[in-house]
């Protein structure tokens, strides 16, 4: 009889104790908001070059008018967001545009292939 009480107090307790929900029924909500907000940000993050030449060059306000807005020199890296079409320089028209500056360099001062894979035409200025 003693036995039986027991049993019946514990069992309840073991119930209790004892978790619901599986791994495939409920998975963690915070865990799967970090992971999409670092893809995210893994999508829109900018793609890092270097200057592909051996002397210092401008990092200009716009790709049309060659006004310096920042010096880029060798062994500086910097993030490319995106690249367009601007004032020709030596018969290349492309631009990177690096957000960190919020200035525009042309593609014939960064390193080769600083542009692949990165958006065109950019939406800034």
């Amino acid at each position: 009889m003693q036995l039986i009480n027991i049993a019946l107090v514990l069992f309840p307790i073991a119930i209790l104790a004892t978790p619901i929900t599986s791994p495939e029924s409920s998975p963690n909500p915070a865990s799967q908001v970090a992971s999409s907000l670092l893809d995210a940000r893994a999508e829109a993050s900018d793609k890092t070059c270097t200057l592909g030449v051996s002397t210092a060059q401008g990092c200009d306000h716009d790709r049309y008018n060659q006004q310096r807005k920042v010096t880029v020199n060798p062994g500086d890296t910097f993030g490319v967001r995106c690249w367009s079409r601007g004032k020709s320089i030596n018969n290349n028209d492309v631009w990177d545009y690096i957000p960190g500056w919020d200035c525009w360099i042309s593609s014939l001062w960064t390193n080769t292939g600083c542009e692949n894979g990165i958006p065109s035409p950019c939406s800034q200025g």
